[in-house]
């Protein structure tokens, strides 16, 4: 096992975690804030695939893998937003994003969400579908599909898409006692 393989099984796992932990905490809905993870994701994943050469030997059988992936990344994505549960931003969350925020958000926000432990559940759906495609790789000696950089892209399809049905919800999020108050 090489130091590079090492540090790239240390940076999953953290990734892993990080994105587990943001599952199952609220967060505010801020969508330039929620949006630099996966643009990040994105950019290290294909400046790693053109560094690495494993672009150099694709298969037909690494762009079946990949395109399988990347319908179940953005399908996930897609129901983990829906399950998005939101509510009124908290003090505390206010406070957390101004301190991290510090003065270079447009907009402040005024939701949180969260996708709680069905979140999680579908993460670990997610991880399950690339282990399976790791498995692939190993069997028909791909280095493509098994790449940090295709990893990383997956990622970022699913939080992408997990982003983008977030912020379409939240602009139409309504809170019960604002509507109930109107009716009153």
């Amino acid at each position: 096992m090489t130091t590079q393989t090492l540090l790239d099984i240390v940076i999953g796992i953290a990734l892993l975690c990080w994105i587990g932990y943001r599952q199952l905490t609220w967060t505010a809905v801020a969508p330039e804030r929620m949006w630099r993870m996966p643009a990040i994701l994105a950019i290290i994943g294909v400046v790693t695939l053109f560094q690495s050469g494993a672009g150099d030997r694709i298969s037909a059988g690494d762009l079946g893998v990949l395109a399988i992936e990347t319908v179940i990344a953005l399908g996930l994505g897609a129901v983990m937003g829906l399950m998005a549960h939101f509510r009124p931003i908290s003090e505390r969350t206010l406070a957390l994003f101004h301190a991290r925020d510090r003065g270079r958000s447009l907009t402040v926000p005024t939701l949180e969400t969260r996708t709680g432990w069905w979140g999680m559940a579908l993460w670990l759906v997610l991880i399950g579908v690339r282990i399976g495609g790791e498995v692939y790789a190993h069997a028909t000696h791909s280095t493509f599909v098994m790449s940090t950089g295709v990893i990383l892209l997956t990622v970022a399809l699913n939080r992408a898409c997990r982003i983008l049905v977030i912020t379409q919800r939240a602009t139409r999020f309504v809170p019960v006692a604002a509507s109930a108050g109107v009716a009153a």
